[in-house]
């Protein structure tokens, strides 16, 4: 396998591999979890982590959306520019909703789901950015 043809495989599989994370996340908080749940309750997870018929629509989305952009690689690096924003997003209001214990948290958001979508937000910055970086330093044949 070529340099070449190795950058254009890592960034697919990877938005393949969260897209299917994701969408397993969201079925099986439907499955699983309460999934008519729209107000903070600890005990509903999936897992460790907080469930709620909206955040299941969100994982369920992120899933559908990983698969697709796993097609090209500049679907890949877009859907990582896309987590980036939208889990950081997330992140930050998960982090004050989890310090605040607030009863009005439709997310049903834990510190588990909120470092599952920090570390899901890193992932995308490196989806979005590398591809791009690794392909400007290698001199083209």
């Amino acid at each position: 396998m070529t340099t070449r043809s190795a950058n254009t495989v890592w960034p697919r599989l990877l938005a393949g591999l969260l897209g299917l994370g994701y969408l397993a996340l969201g079925v099986l908080g439907f499955l699983l979890a309460d999934g008519s749940v729209l107000e903070r309750a600890p005990g509903n997870t999936v897992w460790v982590f907080g469930a709620s018929a909206v955040l299941n629509i969100v994982h369920l989305a992120v899933g559908v959306l990983g698969l697709a952009a796993a097609t090209k690689v500049t679907g890949a690096q877009f859907y990582g520019w896309a987590l980036l924003a939208g889990f950081a997003g997330l992140t930050a209001y998960g982090v004050l909703v989890a310090a605040t214990a607030s009863g009005h948290d439709i997310l049903n958001l834990n510190w588990e789901v909120n470092m599952l979508h920090g570390v899901t937000a890193v992932l995308g910055f490196l989806l979005g950015y590398l591809p791009s970086a690794l392909a400007t330093r290698q001199p083209r044949r």
